[in-house]
């Protein structure tokens, strides 16, 4: 399993020596700092393990303080050819308790597919643990260890953890 804890010192693009492909596709660059990855911009960013993962995977964020923006776990980011933004993201916003998980088509442009109804998880806080992971056509979002939701799409099924 591969994991970061984006010790300083700081860079802008995240790159960790080599570990990170930041900002794969239509999607901008992710920055270090503080022992944070966070957005290099207030658009949609991204970053993806460059290192090799089974098609099957989990990918999993530590919440900091959130004030504001949405993001969350990706996984099977393809990273390579016309679409590197390909990916499914479970999508969490300050104050709300519902996640969703989308299927992420890059076409130069970002457009966001939800798979099915929004997932209840809970208010999110800081240092809350939510996971992505993707076995087959299935896609299981859960916090802090908690029993997960599933939404099935077999749009993508390879690429690497963000």
């Amino acid at each position: 399993m591969a994991s970061s804890t984006f010790d300083d010192p700081a860079e802008n693009p995240l790159s960790e020596g080599g570990a990170w492909q930041s900002g794969p596709g239509a999607f901008d660059n992710v920055q270090k700092t503080g022992g944070n990855a966070k957005g290099a911009t207030t658009g949609a960013n991204a970053g993806r393990h460059s290192t090799a993962h089974n098609s099957d995977h989990s990918s999993e964020v530590t919440l900091g303080i959130i004030t504001s923006g949405d993001g969350g776990p990706l996984t099977r980011i393809q990273g390579t050819g016309a679409s590197q933004g390909d990916c499914y993201l479970c999508d969490l916003i300050p104050g709300d308790a519902n996640v969703q998980i989308y299927r992420v088509d890059d076409t130069g442009t970002l457009s966001y597919v939800a798979l099915g109804a929004a997932i209840n998880l809970g208010l999110p806080a800081e240092n809350d643990a939510y996971k992505l992971d993707s076995a087959g056509n299935t896609h299981t979002a859960s916090k802090n260890g908690g029993a997960g939701t599933s939404r099935t799409d077999a749009t993508y099924t390879g690429g690497a953890p963000g």
